[in-house]
């Protein structure tokens, strides 16, 4: 049985718009379509690629039968009303992260494709890359525990390979993420919780005892007005370690205040 084709096309034509198109090319994958604001981009964004279709007006792709699926890949803030549009077309969705400004909108959006039965998937990278396939491979098992609600946390769960998660954790409290380390028999000492958060991640992994990663937010953009308050007062940890290790306090400093904000 012959597997079917899928016809992608790209909204936008930046950076990871062409990152994408030589990696479905590599792949030995075509795009079927793309559409701009600048209509001179996409044309030449077409001839560069090979694309068999650029549309004078880009919101042609969202009613356009012969697309099966959109990667979105412009700013933050117009993602919701393009998902919106596509979805109630019944088309299914890639977008960059990150996929919403808030929570509201990703519910509207996870609703609607519910709906629609079609498929609303963020790209995230880390889920794709080798090193993530290798630790699963060699027995690593990978949770989340998140902060946030079922339908947000579930985006996530539903379409990378977790073993297991927990919504509304309460961060950096631990009475509900001990019952659970227990529940899947998670060990202590061979367990990393990776986080953005000082306040919330890591200090949740020092009051369970677990060692701890501190990487870069995605992107500050979509964070709630509390997370944004715990950035100011992450600001003042900072600055009292810096009094016991400046080193330690620039490097984790330099982690939280560059922002990987960048728009496609």
């Amino acid at each position: 049985m012959n597997k079917r084709e899928f016809n992608w096309a790209i909204l936008g034509t930046g950076v990871v718009a062409n990152e994408m198109a030589n990696a479905l090319k590599k792949a030995g994958k075509s795009i079927y379509a793309v559409g701009n604001r600048t209509h001179s981009k996409a044309v030449d964004f077409a001839e560069k690629y090979g694309v068999k279709k650029v549309y004078d007006d880009f919101h042609e792709m969202f009613s356009d039968k012969n697309v099966d699926i959109i990667y979105i890949t412009t700013p933050h803030n117009t993602h919701i009303d393009f998902m919106m549009e596509a979805i109630s077309n019944g088309k299914h969705i890639l977008c960059e992260k990150s996929i919403t400004l808030n929570s509201d909108e990703l519910n509207k959006a996870i609703e609607l494709a519910e709906k629609n039965n079609v498929v609303l998937a963020e790209a995230m990278t880390i889920y794709h890359m080798p090193l993530y396939k290798k630790l699963k491979e060699i027995g690593f098992r990978i949770y989340i525990l998140s902060n946030n609600h079922q339908k947000r946390t579930k985006l996530y769960t539903t379409t990378f390979l977790v073993d297991g998660y927990l919504v509304l954790a309460r961060k950096p409290f631990v009475y509900k993420i001990r019952p659970f380390l227990k529940k899947e028999n998670i060990e202590i000492t061979n367990t990393i919780l990776i986080g953005d958060q000082l306040l919330t991640d890591i200090k949740c992994a020092n009051k369970l005892g677990l060692d701890s990663v501190l990487v870069k937010s995605i992107s500050r953009k979509s964070e709630k007005w509390y997370t944004r308050i715990n950035r100011l007062r992450e600001k003042r940890v900072i600055n009292n370690i810096a009094k016991v290790d400046k080193e330690k306090a620039i490097a984790i400093a330099k982690i939280i205040g560059e922002r990987n904000d960048s728009n496609e």
